[in-house]
């Protein structure tokens, strides 16, 4: 039976020894590329937990922004108008003979 069928119980006995050497050693292999992948991913959730929390802050820091300069704007209208206002209250009164026109403030 050895000779015909050129497998004996030994070698048979050995080959699944191989082969189970060689599974354990695919599921170390698979085991460490899991562990590699779930480092990685969860190296790319901090990171992206990171961005988002700066993108937040910047968003943050925009609006904060946007409100100063809205803030700006109301200021300078405030001041176009009284600026306008005292023109025309020099202008008048330059007018009426109040002020002299040379000492009626030249910058307003």
């Amino acid at each position: 039976a050895d000779a015909a069928g050129g497998f004996s119980l030994a070698s048979a006995a050995s080959q699944i020894l191989m082969l189970r050497k060689e599974v354990k050693y695919l599921q170390k292999q698979w085991n460490s590329a899991r562990r590699e992948r779930d480092s990685l991913l969860a190296a790319q959730s901090d990171a992206h937990a990171q961005s988002a929390a700066e993108l937040q802050l910047l968003r943050i820091r925009a609006g904060r922004m946007a409100e100063q300069l809205a803030e700006g704007a109301a200021e300078r209208a405030l001041f176009a108008r009284e600026i306008a206002r005292l023109r025309a209250l020099c202008g008048y009164r330059v007018s009426e003979g109040a002020l002299d026109a040379s000492t009626a403030a030249p910058a307003l």
